[in-house]
């Protein structure tokens, strides 16, 4: 709280000099913010490498309601954007070759979504899986009738 209101002094043209003290509890809560971005990176990158390579499911959409949880204080929604908008992208990564696949990966990445208090982000996903569904269904039934 004194850091933002010292920032927003700034923004102000106010400049205080402040001499920040740490304690114990203060390296716990910046132990605990780098273990859970290192998980949320590590765990994006696992489940992008064994979805192209070997066609295995991801997991970190069960784990996220772990990871992103009231104690957490990460920016949880901004997070929560990073981790669906890398997601969609790797979606669109393997939408070439498994077009089929999406839709229900979509709805495992909502699934894991829905766990969390904030359920926007869950509604996004099975969006997604409905309309990329239908425009899957759409290109079948336009490829058929040619």
């Amino acid at each position: 709280m004194i850091l933002e209101e010292d920032e927003q002094d700034q923004k102000d043209g106010i400049f205080i000099e402040r001499h920040y003290k740490t304690n114990e509890d203060d390296w716990d809560i910046l132990l605990n913010v780098l273990i859970n971005c290192h998980c949320l990176v590590a765990g994006w990158i696992a489940d992008a490498h064994y979805l192209i390579s070997y066609n295995i499911d991801p997991l970190l959409p069960e784990l996220l309601s772990g990871l992103l949880n009231d104690e957490s204080i990460l920016p949880m929604k901004d997070v929560i954007e990073a981790v669906v908008s890398g997601y969609k992208d790797l979606f669109k990564a393997i939408e070439i070759e498994q077009p089929h696949r999406i839709p229900d990966l979509a709805l495992k990445l909502a699934k894991g979504l829905a766990k969390l208090p904030d359920k926007s982000f869950a509604n996004e996903m099975i969006n997604y899986s409905i309309h990329t569904k239908i425009n899957l269904n759409n290109k079948l039934i336009t490829s058929t009738e040619s």
